[in-house]
């Protein structure tokens, strides 16, 4: 499982110098190893980060930070 913020994963596509790891790299490792991404986002702002990032696989989930210790709980339970 990996946990992070919107702004340490995502970076305008101008900003990323050549060889650079994108969100999609990411994205990718997380779906190949089916390794669980929680975005830790607050709810207010979810619709808004979503839209930064295209084709969110389904282990790629944005959290509360008020939930996220749940969500660790639960993801480490069911794995």
């Amino acid at each position: 499982m990996r946990i992070g913020h919107v702004h340490k994963v995502y970076a305008p596509h101008d900003s990323v110098p050549p060889g650079g790891v994108t969100y999609q790299d990411i994205f990718h490792v997380c779906r190949t190893f089916d390794t669980p991404l929680l975005i830790e986002v607050h709810n207010g702002l979810r619709d808004k980060a979503e839209t930064l990032v295209a084709d969110i696989p389904d282990v790629v989930e944005f959290v509360d930070p008020a939930a996220m210790l749940s969500k660790v709980r639960d993801n480490l339970e069911n794995k």
